[in-house]
């Protein structure tokens, strides 16, 4: 779930792989319960939590409830581009 794990030099994503290291969310918990983990994980904010939740709430609703795993980089870019406030380089700017 770590942004820009794709991207970056090559130090920064050994750096974002090795906190990930060991780390596995239950695999058979639900997408939102698997997030938290993940969030819960990182030490981030309880209210940050609560956001990145709602934020991925919002994008499985606007797609029609499909999950996450099948959709592309398409829908990613159309979810964003959507939302008020969202420039045309936000996307990129985003990730």
């Amino acid at each position: 779930m770590e942004a820009g794990a794709e991207g970056g030099s090559p130090a920064e994503r050994r750096r974002v792989r090795r906190r990930l290291d060991g780390f596995k969310p239950n695999p058979s918990a639900r997408l939102l319960d698997q997030c938290r983990e993940v969030i819960r994980f990182h030490h981030l904010s309880y209210r940050t939590e609560l956001t990145y939740v709602d934020w991925i709430r919002h994008y499985i609703v606007f797609h029609g409830k499909r999950h996450p795993r099948e959709m592309g980089k398409e829908e990613i870019y159309t979810h964003v581009m959507k939302r008020p406030g969202m420039g045309v380089r936000s996307p990129l700017d985003a990730g």
